[in-house]
């Protein structure tokens, strides 16, 4: 299993698209995305991920579209997402995804527009948050 980090990513920071689904990714570090200025969309679909941690996207300020799709993700941390400032697209389906407080927080911001979580348990959401 990969772990992602900024030294596997040398010499992409200036990509707009990056695709990196079906890979076998288990961990993304922190600070990995670290200098990605002009990235748009980011795939890591079809992983091994589990876990969504804190700092794992730090730097994704620009970032329109992340697909997670069957990411194998069940735990996302409480600040995973705080750097998305400028996502619309959010697609975390098919996977065993427990809501967390940090989609919650996530579906508070002005520019999400769309965010599919279909595929996973959503028997646990309570409602008067």
């Amino acid at each position: 299993m990969l772990k992602l980090t900024n030294g596997t990513l040398r010499g992409l920071q200036q990509a707009e698209t990056v695709d990196l689904s079906g890979n076998k990714i288990a961990t993304i570090q922190s600070e990995t995305f670290t200098g990605f200025h002009h990235l748009k969309e980011l795939d890591l679909s079809f992983n091994k991920l589990k876990m969504v941690k804190n700092g794992a996207f730090r730097g994704c300020l620009t970032l329109h579209t992340l697909k997670l799709k069957n990411a194998g993700i069940s735990l996302i941390q409480p600040n995973a997402f705080d750097d998305f400032v400028n996502l619309k697209v959010l697609d975390l389906s098919d996977n065993k995804l427990v809501i967390p407080d940090a989609l919650f927080r996530l579906g508070m911001s002005p520019s999400l527009t769309t965010l599919i979580l279909s595929g996973n348990d959503l028997s646990n959401i309570t409602t008067g948050r």
